[in-house]
């Protein structure tokens, strides 16, 4: 019996409809479940985990530029982060490290220069780079402050409780704080005032946390080279790509960039560090009383803003004897009488967003959101004895806190975030610029990061589509994607340069600041109009390109299924 032995046959010099899908899907997938970075997210139950990071992958999959923005803002807080804890942390700033002309520029420009002592360090003395004379002691660190540690500080590495521990001297921190996170604000108040609280960690310790190492980043990176290159190689070829391969370059573009920005972030890391040392429980205290009781639902996707504790309290100023004042907080006896700081003799009015914050916080929604207790300065909230008691203890901690740090009072037009009651990646969608040139460089970032996304879709413009209405939808909704930030950030540019200019005007005309807070009272109502308006146009549009994506791989050209010359043999995993 004769058999025909083949020494060797080709691959076949087509591919299949099944091929492109599963070769995009399964480089959109790999993209944006090892690009994503979540913070550390103890102090939630496991579903809620679950549902925050699913909803993060469908950002990335529908808005992969706003998980690049807050990817380019954590990486200007933890390079922020990195700085001030070389300065402060160690007495001859030995930690910092000699950097060229160029990459010292780079930092500047990201964190914006010099922060500021209202907005960007919040209640941060002018002269910030010192210590305070309470807070400094001599204290040997035998380890490095990296771009690492600034990563696990920023991400909610650092808390003021261990969760893994019930301590019978920990309840001064109020139930809705949870563990209590320290904000990266709240780690540059602690360097100030209280940098022996820092835990010394050693960069091993870190990166063993890290669900990701240097291999698998490298891994990644390859694949979707390969991915990019292929897809060049049709192009130079003359060969054509579909949609969903040019969707998939824009996705991959914004990954690489996004892995980037968070290549010095340890990645799933689900254990935070706990100061636990006894002065941690004095500033402790005083910076949850002085933090917003923000509360973040349905998986981080919606912020409740609450004020913080120390407006409700009641604040007793007494001579401390050496001709200083000594202030202490006091709990209102009764709930009732529980008055802002402002001495308002009535309690505040309730607005739309109060009768909002008690449907949120019914019964029903915290178990279907996983919403935290409300503070007891809030209408319609409950309070244990054993909560009143905490509060108590929390007033007086905080007393002694102040005033043995010489601590000042939260500005009431200053929101601070001290300590939160979990880290959130949604926190770094809130750039907290209010000066013009703040706003101008968040303008011009949020451009450049769309501009990103959207420009590869140009591509698609050469591409055979089964109708012209779904052609020109699609050229529509690439323009809206491509330039949305540009037209956006432009809007905001020029509406608040216009009216700082008639601010001046009118400061001129009158000799006085007679348009006092114009530019103050104008700017949250624009914002919200102008993200309003371009989260529903970039959305809708955005949604639009994935669909038609997809939909056009069924009404190919024949030439779309044809392969280059040599791209099916760059090595790759398949």
């Amino acid at each position: 019996m004769n058999h025909d032995l083949v020494s060797w046959r080709a691959e076949p010099d087509f591919r299949g409809t099944f091929t492109i899908f599963t070769s995009c899907m399964s480089t959109l997938s790999i993209c944006i479940w090892s690009a994503l970075h979540v913070d550390i997210q103890k102090g939630r139950s496991k579903p809620i985990q679950y549902l925050s990071k699913g909803g993060w992958l469908i950002v990335g999959l529908l808005c992969p530029e706003l998980l690049l923005f807050n990817a380019f803002h954590q990486l200007k807080q933890a390079i922020r982060l990195t700085r001030y804890g070389q300065r402060m942390l160690y007495l001859d700033g030995g930690a910092a490290q000699s950097r060229s002309r160029i990459m010292q520029s780079l930092e500047d420009w990201l964190v914006g220069g010099k922060p500021s002592a209202t907005s960007a360090e919040p209640l941060l003395d002018a002269e910030s780079s010192k210590r305070t004379e309470v807070g400094f002691e001599s204290v040997v660190r035998k380890h490095d402050w990296t771009l690492a540690h600034g990563f696990y500080a920023a991400m909610g590495g650092f808390v003021l409780k261990d969760p893994y521990v019930d301590r019978s001297d920990d309840h001064y921190l109020p139930s809705w704080q949870h563990n209590g996170v320290i904000t990266p604000d709240g780690v540059r108040f602690l360097m100030q005032h209280a940098p022996s609280l820092i835990p010394d960690l050693a960069l091993d310790d870190i990166l063993d946390r890290s669900k990701a190492d240097g291999l698998a980043k490298t891994l990644l990176v390859w694949q979707v080279l390969w991915f990019l290159l292929t897809c060049i190689n049709r192009l130079v070829q003359g060969l054509p790509l579909c949609l969903l391969e040019i969707s998939t370059i824009a996705h991959a573009l914004c990954s690489l960039l996004t892995y980037a920005l968070w290549w010095y972030k340890p990645k799933d890391v689900s254990h935070p560090t706990a100061i636990l040392a006894p002065d941690a429980r004095l500033i402790g205290a005083w910076m949850s009383m002085a933090s917003m009781a923000d509360q973040y639902l349905i998986g981080g996707i919606l912020k409740v803003d609450i004020p913080c504790e120390m407006t409700y309290v009641k604040v007793v100023e007494t001579d401390n004897g050496i001709g200083g004042a000594r202030i202490s907080f006091q709990r209102p006896e009764e709930r009732a009488s529980a008055l802002p700081a402002s001495r308002q003799q009535k309690p505040p009015r309730r607005t739309p967003r109060d009768v909002f914050r008690d449907v949120l916080h019914s019964r029903r929604t915290r178990l279907i959101f996983g919403t935290a207790t409300l503070p007891w300065y809030v209408q319609g909230s409950s309070e244990t004895p054993e909560e009143m008691r905490a509060t108590t203890l929390r007033c007086a901690l905080a007393s002694e806190a102040h005033n043995k740090y010489r601590l000042a009072l939260p500005a009431p037009e200053t929101p601070v975030r001290l300590v939160v009651p979990v880290a959130s990646l949604q926190a770094f969608t809130d750039t907290h610029e209010h000066e013009f040139a703040g706003i101008l460089r968040t303008s011009v970032t949020a451009a450049v990061l769309t501009a990103v996304y959207g420009l590869p879709h140009l591509i698609g413009f050469t591409v055979s589509f089964p109708s012209a209405t779904e052609g020109t939808l699609w050229r529509v909704a690439t323009v809206l994607v491509a330039a949305i930030g540009v037209a956006l950030g432009g809007m905001m540019v020029v509406t608040l340069g216009t009216l700082m200019l008639l601010q001046k005007l009118l400061e001129l005309l009158t000799g006085a600041k007679a348009g006092g807070r114009l530019v103050e009272r104008a700017e949250l109502p624009l914002e919200r109009l102008v993200l309003s308006v371009g989260a529903v146009l970039y959305v809708s549009s955005s949604g639009y390109l994935v669909v038609e994506s997809v939909r056009q791989l069924f009404a190919l050209p024949s030439a779309a299924f044809a392969l280059p010359s040599w791209g099916s043999y760059w090595p790759h995993f398949s």
